[in-house]
């Protein structure tokens, strides 16, 4: 028993005078990002406003445009009369365009791999709209260029 003490007390003063290694850094989970596509997935519910905001202008544009067809279509089907021949057909296919069109922007997030070389470029224009006496607008275009 008396050794066993020894030992233990050896062992504890050795491991007292030796510094605590720190634990090794985590690696990121693998689907971090995913909270943040989740979020922009969301957005695109909005007419695309998710895509335009990650600067994703096909896919915001082709969202905009699919909900345009969807809510066109709709439209079509409310000013027709219930006796038309035609009644539930547009109604019918602009639900379900707009039901792919929101399946499409929730997905598209995942499936977007933004091209760095487009971004930086994108990056440098800026457009504003400017006026010089009230009432008077202008568009204002400028792009930088870095050397």
């Amino acid at each position: 028993m008396a050794e066993l003490a020894e030992k233990l007390t050896r062992v504890s003063v050795v491991s007292a005078n030796r510094p605590v290694p720190a634990d090794p850094p985590r690696p990121a989970p693998a689907n971090s990002a995913s909270g943040k596509n989740f979020g922009i997935g969301a957005m695109n519910l909005v007419l695309g406003l998710g895509s335009f905001t990650q600067r994703d202008w096909a896919g915001g544009l082709t969202l905009l445009g699919g909900y345009g067809l969807a809510g066109g279509l709709i439209a079509w089907e409310l000013s027709l009369n219930y006796e038309d021949d035609l009644a539930g057909i547009p109604g019918a296919i602009g639900l379900g365009v707009a039901g792919l069109t929101a399946l499409y922007g929730f997905i598209r997030p995942w499936i977007y791999q933004k091209n760095p070389s487009v971004a930086a470029t994108a990056d440098r224009i800026q457009i504003q709209v400017v006026s010089e006496k009230p009432g008077d607008r202008a568009l204002y275009v400028s792009y930088t260029v870095s050397y």
